[in-house]
């Protein structure tokens, strides 16, 4: 029984991990009518940039993590500005085929920066599992899952 509960807290973190990547697809389709296939990609990138500016620049965690806001922003906006805006008044299959390129650009871009080697991003979060009776769940875990779980606006 203590395994069934295991499955299906870790179920449901990673359900809300999907949640909020789809919540930003759905965000960018219904305001742009773009289907962005680097979606998440750019998450990734965000990942890499954050990675960059702790274990490389030696940032403190929470400017490493604005800097990598502030880059990734921007990165969308020139994808946004150079590649999208051009195509506004073209059909919904051409801004498709659009972004599936730049997801594949993007996606070997960081394979030749970064390598195939998952990296690790050192935080100052407890790294101990909270232990809830017959389950354990991550901090940072459950931080995602009450994100996903927050309050909707109507």
């Amino acid at each position: 029984m203590a395994e069934l509960l295991q499955h299906l807290l870790n179920g449901l973190v990673l359900g809300g991990t999907y949640a909020l990547l789809g919540i930003g697809l759905t965000l960018i389709f219904g305001l742009m009518n773009v289907v962005n296939f680097a979606h998440g990609e750019f998450y990734t990138l965000g990942a890499y940039l954050a990675f960059a500016a702790l274990a490389l620049a030696g940032l403190d965690f929470f400017v490493a993590l604005a800097a990598a806001i502030v880059a990734g922003a921007a990165v969308g906006w020139l994808c946004e500005i150079t590649l999208l805006r051009p195509l506004r008044n073209e059909s919904i299959d051409t801004t498709m085929l659009v972004m599936i390129g730049v997801w594949i650009a993007m996606q070997n871009a960081e394979l030749l920066v970064w390598g195939g080697v998952a990296k690790s991003i050192p935080h100052p979060f407890p790294t101990a599992p909270l232990v809830l009776g017959p389950v354990a769940i991550a901090p940072l875990r459950l931080f995602v899952l009450v994100l996903a779980a927050g309050p909707r606006g109507s």
